[in-house]
């Protein structure tokens, strides 16, 4: 009898470690797949700041990097490094949205 009772329990705990063990795995996947998705959503914004001919976009772009503060020490480095550049063009044009992004982040 205690046999059936204790065979029971141990299929029971192997069931739900398996269970647990699967759903922990999931759960590790879908983290770095949507760590995977912001980055590559930084990325295209990045992009667009320094592809896009047009002002607007690129203002708009770099108000979105404050969105992503995972990525706050390569967003100011980015924007430190171009601002220090005084004969890009990009730079000049953009350069009241960078300090307001760089202020955002703690940094000038």
């Amino acid at each position: 009898m205690w046999e059936g009772i204790i065979t029971g329990i141990i299929t029971l705990l192997i069931a739900v470690g398996g269970g647990l063990w699967a759903l922990w795995k999931y759960m590790d996947q879908r983290q770095r797949e949507l760590s995977e998705q912001r980055f590559e959503q930084y990325w295209k914004l990045i992009e667009t700041c320094l592809d896009s001919p047009k002002v607007h976009k690129q203002l708009n772009a770099l108000r979105l990097l404050e969105r992503y503060p995972e990525f706050k020490a390569e967003t100011v480095a980015f924007l430190s490094d171009a601002k220090l550049k005084q004969d890009d063009l990009w730079a000049q044009q953009n350069i009241s949205t960078i300090n307001h992004v760089l202020n955002r982040f703690g940094s000038t």
